[in-house]
């Protein structure tokens, strides 16, 4: 029963992605990138939003730094 569990636990998050599937979050997800309704600066580019860019660290070794 404990392993049944588990197995419907481990699947439950396939389960929520495929319904969310057509967001723009899942697409961000799942491509790496999403293309945003705003143009670039030019105009004419599409503006694009990498997850790297959001799932990006920053670290500090500065005392002044608040924890």
């Amino acid at each position: 029963m404990n392993f049944l569990a588990l197995v419907i636990i481990a699947d439950f998050d396939e389960t929520f992605f495929m319904t969310t599937r057509g967001e723009p979050m899942a697409e961000l997800i799942r491509n790496g990138e999403l293309e945003l309704p705003e143009k670039e600066e030019d105009g004419k580019t599409p503006k694009k939003i990498q997850l790297d860019e959001i799932l990006k660290l920053q670290v500090t070794t500065s005392k002044d730094a608040r924890p």
